[in-house]
């Protein structure tokens, strides 16, 4: 790749970035501008109030959050990114990928609490699930080392599929303000659009497994 071609195809990622921690500190000094983005399915449903479905990533609900979602975005995002770019000459599907993930990732939880005018969700956390699960998608043999009492390695697979089933057992559980439920369904459509995308990646993960 050029470096013009590089700049290009990280563009998307560090805009969503940027436009994160801009109206994430904005939210924190105004309590407008938050109640305006965050996501109430009540207001979405019954209101019509359909921007909630993806402003509600553009806010966070505290420091840690935003930056554990930034970090993550970045480390993940900017890789995936190119890779999309490199594979196809549709420069829309990465923005398609992270864009549609996020009413994907709260459209199930926020069906159920339609009528709940107190249930309320910030944060990109389902958006950045699906960039994670589509880089697992792209590099299923990944190995990443867990610093524990010693060093382990642990293919970037497995890791996976003990977030999938850790999510699923909270959010079954459901005893904890965390949207459990917007990581399971992120980083589920994060694995499937990428596949489905590029259907030359279901080998990689029958190789990974077997």
């Amino acid at each position: 790749m050029t470096t013009n071609q590089i700049a290009l195809s990280f563009a998307f990622t560090d805009v969503i970035f940027i436009l994160t921690l801009l109206f994430s500190f904005i939210g924190f000094s105004s309590s407008r501008i938050f109640e305006w983005f965050v996501f109430i399915p009540f207001r979405v449903v019954f209101l019509r109030e359909y921007w909630r479905l993806f402003s509600h990533a553009l806010i966070h609900q505290n420091i840690f959050h935003l930056f554990l979602n930034a970090f993550i975005l970045l480390l993940f995002g900017r890789e995936v990114e190119a890779y999309y770019h490199n594979q196809s000459d549709n420069g829309f599907l990465y923005p398609l990928l992270y864009l549609t993930a996020i009413p994907v990732s709260v459209a199930f939880r926020g069906f159920k609490s339609k009528t709940d005018k107190d249930y309320r969700a910030v944060g990109s956390s389902g958006g950045v699930s699906a960039i994670i699960f589509s880089y697992i998608a792209i590099h299923p043999q990944q190995v990443f080392t867990v610093e524990l009492f010693y060093p382990i390695s642990i293919p970037g697979l497995w890791l996976g599929v003990a977030y999938l089933l850790y999510s699923l057992v909270m959010f079954r559980k459901g005893k904890d303000t965390i949207g459990h439920d917007a990581h399971l369904f992120g980083a589920l459509w994060g694995y499937l659009f990428t596949t489905a995308i590029f259907p030359s990646l279901w080998p990689l993960l029958l190789e990974a497994f077997f």
